[in-house]
């Protein structure tokens, strides 16, 4: 929380139009790229490779017990969850370094290169464009958490599953009926009685736990 502090500092605001901030000082906007570079790049793909590494040395090492020794259901779940988990950090290892390295390697580039006068148009169009290309490059990485741990986990698939069909459900119950009623019969004639939020509530969690346990069946 205090190495970043450069950055409220030495940061000054782009004129015309208050658009953004930039660090004008060259020995703070290299020590800027340094820190985004090791703190941003290096360090959260060393501690996920350290924690792989540490996940599959431990997988590793159950297998090898576990080869002559009868293993009951509880326990191949819980091998089943230590791959997933496993599979899980790899692929995010994986995204993390394609949407930051395109980052890391034009915020160097550009902080080398700032001092370097008489840029054509061309170039400084292509630097633009490249600088807000890698910055989206950055937003992938949290944008594909939700989709990489929905294709891992099987209970994740399920429960999106369940979830998606019992809003569909309920959807197509609501477009045939305008709301949610009981019919009484009573002297003959049949009366709509509008059920309280508590009762709506009930059948949909209703609704969802039957789907869901019809998804989970094999």
């Amino acid at each position: 929380m205090v190495l970043p502090v450069h950055t409220l500092i030495f940061a000054n605001i782009v004129l015309p139009g208050n658009i953004g901030c930039v660090v004008s000082n060259n020995s703070v906007a290299i020590y800027h790229a340094l820190y985004i570079l090791i703190m941003g790049g290096t360090l959260p793909p060393l501690f996920m490779t350290l924690c792989t590494k540490f996940i599959w040395t431990s997988v590793k090492k159950k297998t090898q017990r576990r080869t002559m020794t009868i293993i009951n259901r509880a326990e191949r779940r819980k091998d089943s969850r230590e791959h997933q988990v496993l599979i899980l950090l790899l692929g995010q290892l994986t995204i993390f370094l394609i949407s930051t390295i395109p980052f890391m390697s034009n915020n160097l580039y550009t902080t080398l290169t700032r001092d370097i006068p008489n840029k054509s148009v061309d170039r400084r169009s292509i630097e633009g464009f490249s600088q807000v290309s890698t910055e989206l490059f950055v937003y992938m990485f949290s944008a594909s958490s939700f989709y990489s741990n929905t294709l891992v986990s099987c209970k994740s698939r399920c429960d999106s599953i369940a979830t998606f069909s019992c809003f569909t459900e309920c959807y197509c119950r609501q477009r045939s009926r305008v709301s949610v009623t009981t019919q009484t019969r009573t002297n003959g004639t049949t009366n709509e009685i509008s059920l309280s939020p508590g009762k709506q509530l009930q059948m949909l969690n209703t609704n969802y736990t039957s789907t869901l346990t019809r998804v989970q069946e094999p």
